[in-house]
């Protein structure tokens, strides 16, 4: 198990790597081989992990046919894109395009994989330690200068070394080590900033509702003392004197200055999901999709089409109707419910929010995706199906994650 652990996370590297090889291969001039050999070689480590961690997931018996459903239709939606690809040029997009192809195939072995309480332990301290480099990578882009037409490449590149922050930061006070604590929320605090600077306000949101979280989960546990919680609420109390009295530092980022009302949202958004709904009306397209390979109206930005859009539910809308993103939401909303509300202890509770997370962000963007970041949600459902995991105690969770 430790073995299969280990590379696992290896790949979850590897594929941060991918990720931010794609966007600089023509800056640098690297081979695109190297992506492709990639792409192949992380999809194999995640198989690999399948076939020697084979699980049933355990829903409950009304929900186990929604999931058997899902991954039959997921199948059939990879048959019918295979089946198309009358090109080299599809191949060279199944492996080197983050948001196409893979990411519908990923569930289907994650899903029936197991992740036992020694796989998580194991996961906190490869991701809190490499957390120290993201961090320190995050400083390295502040001094030598942020760059609003590069954001992409630099935020991508701070990821590299983050395989799991968010499960970081809402675990950590199921291990000794408190300085891990400071760290993550060091983490994110420095990446408010970074993404006000660059205006993305939907990151802004989402690393903001994952630190009130972290918050409302560390007051809700059995596990603080009560010094531990007056110090929460001493951090929150200061937390908000600061926003209070440095709130036009914020006023002036430019993701304030694009504003968070309706009209601001309408701006970037409005002509897309205009495009989106004049053009997918018929009954087949709400109810089948339009394949992996099908695409959709999008004049945002000069294009006669688009094999995306940029908001979570109508992604996947596009590319398998109702028939694939309503059981979907329904095993993420059913993973979520039972790992926070089915569960003794504050793991399976923290990988419960995570999904929530995923879940609203979705509204924003948070498309299926070739990365660590989708992989944890999907490792998260597959947890919080683990009934085993979710019996454990407090007590048992923290003497098993802090052996070494």
């Amino acid at each position: 198990m430790q073995r299969d652990t280990k590379l696992l996370l290896s790949s979850f590297f590897l594929l941060n790597l991918l990720n931010w090889i794609s966007i600089v291969e023509f800056k640098y001039g690297i081979p695109l081989i190297i992506k492709y050999i990639l792409s192949i070689g992380i999809l194999s480590i995640i198989v690999w992990y399948w076939m020697n961690q084979r699980v049933r997931p355990r829903p409950g018996s009304l929900f186990y046919p929604i999931i058997v459903f899902f991954v039959s239709w997921s199948v059939l939606l990879i048959v019918q894109a295979v089946l198309n690809f009358d090109d080299l040029f599809y191949l060279q997009r199944v492996f080197g395009q983050r948001f196409f192809f893979i990411p519908y195939v990923l569930p289907i072995f994650i899903l029936f994989s197991k992740f036992d309480i020694q796989f998580f332990g194991l996961y906190f301290r490869v991701a809190s330690f490499s957390l120290i480099f993201a961090t320190i990578m995050q400083l390295t882009i502040i001094v030598t200068g942020m760059d609003r037409v590069t954001w992409f490449e630099q935020t991508t590149r701070i990821f590299i070394f983050d395989i799991g922050s968010s499960f970081v930061i809402l675990t950590s006070h199921l291990f000794f080590k408190r300085k891990i604590t400071y760290i993550s929320i060091c983490y994110f605090t420095i990446y408010l900033f970074i993404w006000s600077y660059f205006g993305r306000r939907g990151m802004m949101i989402e690393y903001s509702l994952i630190l009130f979280l972290m918050l409302i989960l560390r007051i809700r546990s059995p596990l603080l003392k009560r010094i531990d919680r007056m110090q929460i609420y001493f951090i929150g109390i200061a937390m908000v004197l600061i926003l209070v009295n440095f709130s036009y530092l914020f006023l002036q980022t430019y993701a304030f200055q694009r504003g968070f009302d309706r009209s601001a949202f309408e701006a970037s958004r409005g002509i897309v999901f205009q495009d989106f709904f004049q053009d997918f009306n018929s009954i087949q397209d709400w109810l089948l999709g339009r394949g992996l390979l099908g695409t959709v109206t999008r004049s945002i930005l000069g294009y006669d089409e688009a094999g995306f859009i940029e908001n979570g539910f109508l992604n996947i809308l596009l590319k398998g109707g109702v028939l694939y993103s309503l059981p979907f939401l329904i095993i993420l909303f059913r993973a979520s419910y039972l790992g926070f509300f089915r569960s003794h202890n504050d793991l399976t509770k923290a990988l419960a929010l995570i999904i929530l997370v995923h879940i609203i962000m979705m509204a924003y963007f948070n498309l299926p995706d070739y990365s660590p970041k989708y992989i944890l949600t999907l490792i998260a459902t597959a947890s919080c199906f683990n009934s085993d995991l979710r019996k454990i105690s407090n007590e048992e969770v923290v003497r098993v994650l802090n052996l070494k």
